[in-house]
């Protein structure tokens, strides 16, 4: 397993159009692919990176620090 955390700093956050282009770049691999946003208070905030619901309901904002995990 893999993982690497980094800032979003998109002026906008992680919004509809950039999440898509994430998503796409994920579905190129066969990994299973999950981000996290340790920004949020919840404990259990693992999604799914190839799946729009599941990254946009992590809500990540300019600032937010996320955590990318491949296995």
């Amino acid at each position: 397993m893999y993982s690497r955390k980094t800032t979003v700093i998109n002026r906008t956050g992680l919004h509809a159009r950039p999440a898509s282009q994430f998503i796409d770049a994920a579905k190129k691999f066969t990994s299973r692919i999950h981000i996290r946003n340790l920004s949020l208070e919840e404990e259990d905030n693992l999604a799914n990176a190839k799946s729009i619901i599941s990254v946009l309901t992590l809500a990540m904002v300019q600032g937010s620090e996320i955590e990318i995990i491949a296995e």
